[in-house]
């Protein structure tokens, strides 16, 4: 069955390869227009405006992958040495003011596609609308508000998709466990019979 975590989590990291294809693209255009230009002197047209676009739309499309896996750089010089407990309390402050600068970033961001399309603004050479790169920009604030939400709303900071990991890993230590509680008893049984024989071992002696 598929929860609402999860269904944030294959969203983010679909997402993130349409960036990453994005980008293997424009990588692929921009050695074609090198190629161009010092071979044939002919550069693809353009081909810089394309590629402020499509960078734009790509570093957007990371972020809600990013932060669902927690790789985003974080300073711990004053919460390095505390406790586990006030790590804790002090990551999820940050999701939160994450959050709120996600919102309020949706909320600008959406201004700005508005008025950009108004405007009608194009690029110089090809005349492409500059709004193009905002619907990508946010969705993918969208997606990042929707991963911040989840982290908060779970009692655990680790990186979710390794929760599921932690818990199979304590199953495997209540296993290990308890194998060993019916190693020790076997060894005490063993213990106890040796100890029988020897009694009667004993008794003729006597």
């Amino acid at each position: 069955m598929t929860t609402p975590k999860r269904l944030v989590g294959k969203a983010a990291r679909i997402w993130a390869w349409l960036g990453a294809t994005l980008l293997a693209a424009v990588a692929v255009m921009t050695t074609i227009s090198i190629l161009g230009r010092v071979l044939f002197a002919k550069p693809l047209l353009g081909d810089f405006e394309i590629t402020e676009l499509a960078c734009a739309m790509s570093i957007f499309m990371f972020l809600p992958l990013a932060q669902w896996h927690l790789e985003h750089t974080t300073v711990d010089i004053f919460t390095r040495n505390t406790s586990a407990r006030f790590q804790r309390v002090c990551q999820k402050v940050a999701q939160g003011a994450t959050l709120i600068v996600t919102l309020l970033l949706l909320w600008r961001m959406t201004l700005g596609a508005q008025q950009l399309r108004e405007a009608a603004e194009v690029t110089m050479i090809l005349g492409l609308p500059r709004y193009l790169a905002f619907p990508a920009i946010l969705i993918s604030l969208v997606l990042l508000a929707c991963v911040l939400i989840v982290q908060l709303a779970h009692k655990n900071n680790l990186d979710i998709d390794n929760i599921d990991n932690t818990n199979n890993i304590d199953n495997t230590d209540n296993i290990d466990n308890a194998d060993n509680i019916d190693n020790a008893d076997n060894i005490d049984n063993a213990d106890n019979i040796d100890n029988a024989d020897n009694i009667d071992n004993a008794d003729p002696a006597a």
